[in-house]
């Protein structure tokens, strides 16, 4: 099965998975390999469970926003049985995972992460202990365009921090950003990627993803 086949189709409510015994050994089936690969490579992990253990948990998936809770439901049997991924509603999400108290964790978050050069020009820190002391590797929605721009957009300043932490970067490789006529230019250097946009907010928050992520080593 290739990873698009793997992915989540919008007819899908609930994954059940199941153990195969092969040679004398116990295997978990196609689904739960499925399972294990959809909460490791592709849905966003969201807060586990209020129980604690590891026993349930919830994602988001990245493309329709809906949530989908991993559980074992099989407790009797040896390291919980085969996994289950199900979906939840908004409302049921809330309700078990007390998704208000992640809110509010993720949008201070996003409020650490938009204000790093703020932060590493007022204090003695090296950007990656800021980085890792925001806690975004904990909320990994937090390291989002659409989150970053907005609180960009109502604390505009921030656009000028960041431009001047491009500027003073001493690295042969690395990500920038700059102005441009008629607007802003994100890219890689050298010979990588290369963004031109207009609106200074959602420029910034483009950079800010990247930049964020290659300070954490996460794979562009």
């Amino acid at each position: 099965m290739s990873e698009f086949d793997k992915q989540l189709r919008g007819n899908e409510t609930e994954l059940t998975g199941n153990w195969l015994v092969q040679n004398g050994q116990v295997t978990g089936d196609s689904t739960s390999q499925r399972i294990e690969w959809l909460t490791a490579h592709y849905l966003t992990k969201v807060a586990d469970g209020p129980e604690g253990g590891g026993w349930e948990a919830l994602y988001q998936d990245p493309v329709d926003g809906r949530y989908w809770e991993r559980s074992y439901p099989q407790g009797e049997l040896h390291g919980g049985g085969p996994p289950r991924l199900r979906i939840l509603t908004s409302d049921e999400g809330e309700k078990k995972y007390r998704l208000g108290a992640v809110s509010d964790s993720l949008n201070a978050v996003v409020e650490g992460i938009s204000r790093l050069p703020s932060d590493f020009y007022a204090g003695s820190k090296s950007m990656l202990q800021l980085v890792t002391e925001s806690g975004v590797a904990g909320f990994p929605l937090a390291l989002a365009v659409e989150s970053i721009s907005t609180y960009i957009t109502a604390h505009p300043q921030i656009v000028d921090a960041w431009l001047r932490w491009s500027e003073n970067k001493r690295v042969s490789s690395g990500w920038h950003f700059n102005r441009r006529a008629g607007g802003f230019e994100i890219g890689y250097h050298p010979g990588g990627e290369s963004l031109n946009i207009g609106d200074p907010h959602f420029a910034c928050a483009e950079f800010v993803v990247r930049e964020v992520r290659s300070i954490m080593a996460i794979p562009r």
